[in-house]
């Protein structure tokens, strides 16, 4: 039940796009947005117990392949405004090992989030001139130009 969050397929195009442009390394795929970050996670909390122990796993089984707690918001209001939206996450954890980053790789991580949602903005600026050129208001492959 409820209104689907997905992002809107121009601003998937514009971010994958720009993090191409700017040789950030970038992954493409589903996201769940989790309510906070430790119980609703599946991370534990001292004096509570867990309530879905292998969450981390089970999503990584149905190729979920990031945990968050904005995205779907973000998505869904865009969506009911007929706005444009999309997400870009750094990765900071990889929960089935274990592994964090620290330091100069975690502000390198969302430098490269900052510069590839800035640069979707002028790529979909782009994308908005090719459909007015085209007379449409949806954008296909064969409008591309390089934006």
């Amino acid at each position: 039940d409820g209104y689907p969050a997905i992002a809107h397929y121009e601003a998937v195009v514009a971010l994958i796009e720009a993090a191409e442009r700017l040789g950030h390394r970038a992954h493409v795929g589903v996201t769940a947005t989790a309510p906070g970050f430790f119980g609703a996670q599946g991370r534990p909390i001292p004096q509570l117990p867990i309530r879905y122990p292998d969450l981390a796993e089970d999503m990584a089984r149905q190729r979920v392949m990031n945990f968050e707690m904005e995205a779907s918001a973000l998505l869904i209001l865009a969506s009911l405004a007929r706005c444009r939206a999309g997400v870009v996450c750094a990765v900071y954890a990889q929960r089935t090992t274990g592994e964090f980053i620290e330091g100069a790789a975690k502000d390198a991580a969302e430098a490269a989030c900052v510069e590839t949602g800035l640069d979707s903005l002028v790529i979909l600026s782009g994308i908005d001139r090719q459909k007015q050129l085209a007379g449409t208001d949806r954008w296909r492959p064969s409008l591309w130009t390089n934006t």
